[in-house]
């Protein structure tokens, strides 16, 4: 891909597309006179000429309220900036993170920073988000933040999360961020031009209509909805272009286009077969920030068709690609202050739960641990009721060190003959024998009626959720229940 080829391309477009919102300006302008003036020789047929100043004051009020509410919009835009609008999202920042893959998100925002010499952004995260999304917010560098859902932490790799990061930071080079908050709202402007044309057509207290006031409300409401649904696709097309620079942009930074290339193919996967859509009821308001929304009406959509997108990367069409949930290798050094301690979440803590409680246990002697292994799974075994397997497969998912879910376990246990006695057995077995004796728990769950396996789903969710945050150890489990019980 010549990707500085198509940024000139983008922008010179962009461009183009600009000017065309002066001349919706000024055909807005056109059109209201022009109504009004047939409006006012249909009432005055006999009448020379028109009235003094006629067309300036027309013209004079579709400026005031389009330029004086796209400055009033502005106004309220800026409050706040990024930072409010990540909150409004349901983002938490990371300062300080234990897990690798958030540690591994800002060194890859570090380092694309330094690769597109922008300004360092607050970095947030979505945590409720599964689907994979990201997007920049803010006016400059005193309140810039990069907010990315939790679904792509987890679904993309080291390489395919720079090309995520680098398109945002595209956004921050060009100036898009400042460009859609105008645009924003100058179509928010043009939308008052008929929301006043709607207040002349209403009915008085009395509820008369004025036939005058009526027919120039009239004017207004439909030349200012003609020239807000005209705004509407300008800011969509223009919202598109800007795409086209950003994916070029990232592979400028990453000098790579698998990176942003394999972002674009799995987002395609997942709108073919889980519609990737993120949960957040006002996702919809910020979709032009988002690199990729699932607008269905292609004139009104604030991003390209991501097979043309990838077309343009790869110069063919390329086929979707999967996202798993994946296993990271290797943990990644803190931002700034390296621990030495590996955090809990991580998958290089990996260490099981059992592992920790067992420290805190007697030592045994090799020959001693196998023969309490052997006796705990003989008794794990005979536990042949769907509450009791129940409780194993979520003992085994628990982590013993968290009091939240311990406690959490416990209610769930209540009425069964010594729970205690299930968790001192798990805890007698090693390691490497906890993943084998889930697989076999949830094999024999899986054999039961629909009303069982629908219990340990809501209570696997419930007990993973306890703590308020999700590991990718826990993650792991819960894609293991996902493909055994189906």
């Amino acid at each position: 891909m010549q990707f500085r080829q198509h940024q000139r391309q983008a922008r010179g477009a962009t461009f183009a597309l600009l000017a065309w919102f002066a001349v919706l300006l000024a055909a807005v302008a056109v059109c209201v006179n022009l109504l009004l003036a047939i409006a006012y020789k249909l009432f005055m047929p006999f009448s020379h000429g028109f009235p003094p100043l006629f067309f300036e004051t027309n013209t004079g009020l579709i400026v005031l309220f389009v330029l004086g509410g796209c400055a009033v919009e502005l106004q309220r835009l800026r409050a706040g900036g990024g930072p409010r609008i990540a909150h409004w999202m349901g983002g938490r920042e990371l300062v300080s993170p234990d897990q690798a893959t958030e540690r591994r998100l800002l060194n890859v925002v570090d380092e694309m920073a330094m690769a597109s010499g922008q300004p360092l952004p607050r970095v947030y995260v979505m945590p409720r988000e599964d689907a994979i999304n990201a997007f920049v917010a803010g006016w400059g560098p005193e309140d810039l933040v990069l907010c990315v859902t939790r679904g792509a932490l987890d679904r993309l790799t080291r390489a395919e999360l720079q090309g995520l990061v680098a398109h945002e930071f595209g956004h921050i080079k060009e100036g898009d961020l400042p460009l859609y908050m105008r645009l924003l709202a100058l179509v928010w402007g043009l939308s008052l031009v008929h929301g006043y044309g709607r207040t002349l057509m209403a009915t008085d207290e009395d509820g008369r209509v004025n036939p005058l006031a009526w027919l120039v409300g009239f004017v207004f409401a439909l030349a200012g909805w003609l020239g807000w649904m005209a705004g509407r696709l300008l800011q969509a097309a223009v919202a598109r272009q800007r795409e086209f620079m950003a994916d070029a942009s990232a592979i400028q930074f990453t000098r790579s286009k698998d990176g942003i290339g394999h972002v674009l193919r799995k987002l395609w996967h997942d709108q073919q077969m889980l519609s990737g859509r993120m949960r957040h009821p006002s996702a919809d308001m910020l979709a032009a920030l988002l690199i990729h929304d699932n607008t269905v009406t292609a004139w009104l959509a604030s991003h390209p068709p991501l097979s043309e997108r990838i077309r343009r990367i790869y110069g063919a069409i390329m086929p979707p690609l999967p996202a798993p949930l994946l296993h990271l290798k290797a943990v990644e050094p803190a931002r700034a202050l390296r621990g030495t301690q590996p955090p809990e979440g991580s998958i290089a803590a990996a260490s099981d739960d059992t592992t920790r409680a067992a420290a805190r246990l007697p030592l045994r002697l090799p020959d001693e641990a196998r023969v309490a292994e052997q006796a705990a799974l003989s008794r794990l075994r005979h536990l042949s009721g769907p509450t009791e397997r129940r409780l194993i497969a979520l003992a085994l998912m628990m982590n013993r060190a968290n009091p939240r879910e311990v406690r959490l376990w416990e209610q769930m246990a209540e009425g069964i003959y010594q729970p205690a006695r299930i968790l001192e057995d798990l805890a007698d077995l090693s390691p490497h024998r906890r993943v084998p004796e889930f697989e076999r728990v949830l094999g024999e769950i899986a054999l039961e009626a629909l009303p069982v396996r629908r219990a340990l789903v809501e209570q696997a969710r419930d007990l993973l959720r306890a703590d308020g945050r999700v590991t990718p150890r826990e993650r792991l489990y819960k894609v293991m229940i996902a493909r055994s019980l189906g």
